[in-house]
């Protein structure tokens, strides 16, 4: 099997330039510009990997809600199902739960770059001297994703529109068990190269290259700054140790008039605010039930 000779005809895919090891690689992508039915999102997937064993279906994650007895109606907090340093499937423990796989938030990380979901498989034959041997997906990289028994034993999916939770959908892949979120403002890509091999990850559509402008002129200190020397600056530089103390001196005064402000009147609401968003995330995490006997 090789799927860098079958997607070369697919329309949906386009050529890359090589590699820096002059590997050939296509790409294709679609984006989630608004909340559809999922099954377009399943249709998206199924044309984007007709060449491959991956197998796609499409639901929703449900709107978490109390029901008729005061219960949640879903476990809507969850760790991720990450490949750790030696491809093992593991879940992510690097940080609390409540910032990893959360529904009510999910769809504002992925589009603010905070959640990217990625799974690379590669395509190898199950009998290496046969012919027509069965292909056997191999996992070899997972990030920012659901496994499906977890979501399932979290009654976090639904096909019911009604119940579902807005603007996202949830992807299926069940040879490997994978759920991978899609959100409204994300664009899904799909790449692969000569090794048999397949990249699926889930992006933002916004830029990620918006130029950074300070309030405080800060700019001039930058690496790439040092294109014109001011006069009387015999090192090089494009600054002098003088200009830069200065600069120090004002921007220290200044972030002390900054701070100094959190504790007046202006700033009551926010200090609430603040308040408010600790005790939901205390309150998150004993929903999340993942550090169980811990208060």
């Amino acid at each position: 099997m090789s799927i860098i000779m079958d997607v070369s005809g697919n329309r949906n895919f386009r050529q890359l330039p090589p590699s820096a090891t002059g590997e050939r690689r296509f790409a294709a992508h679609f984006s989630l510009p608004y909340w559809s039915h999922a099954s377009a999102s399943e249709k998206f997937f199924a044309r984007r990997t007709a060449e491959t064993p991956l197998q796609f279906s499409a639901m929703y994650f449900r709107r978490p809600q109390h029901d008729e007895n005061g219960n949640w109606n879903c476990r809507w907090i969850d760790r991720c199902t990450i490949t750790d340093s030696a491809g093992c499937r593991v879940t992510n423990d690097h940080y609390p739960a409540r910032l990893q796989f959360n529904i009510p938030r999910l769809q504002h990380w992925m589009t603010e770059q905070q959640f990217m979901p990625l799974m690379k498989v590669s395509f190898r034959p199950a009998f290496a001297d046969m012919p027509d041997s069965p292909v056997i997906t191999h996992v070899e990289r997972l990030w920012d994703v659901l496994d499906l028994d977890t979501a399932i034993n979290d009654n976090m999916l639904t096909d019911d529109r009604d119940e579902a939770e807005p603007d996202l959908h949830a992807v299926i892949e069940h040879t490997t068990g994978v759920v991978i979120p899609l959100g409204v403002g994300t664009k899904t890509e799909f790449i692969v190269g000569q090794n048999d091999m397949m990249t699926i990850r889930v992006r933002s559509t916004g830029s990620v290259d918006t130029p950074y402008h300070s309030l405080n002129g800060n700019e001039k200190y930058e690496d790439d700054a040092a294109a014109a020397s001011p006069s009387g600056s015999p090192s090089g530089s494009p600054y002098t140790e003088q200009e830069l103390n200065r600069d120090i001196a004002r921007w220290s005064r200044e972030l002390g008039e900054h701070i100094a402000k959190r504790d007046t009147d202006e700033f009551a609401q926010w200090r609430a605010a603040i308040r408010e968003l600790k005790e939901e995330a205390l309150f998150e995490d004993r929903i999340s039930q993942l550090e169980r006997g811990q208060d």
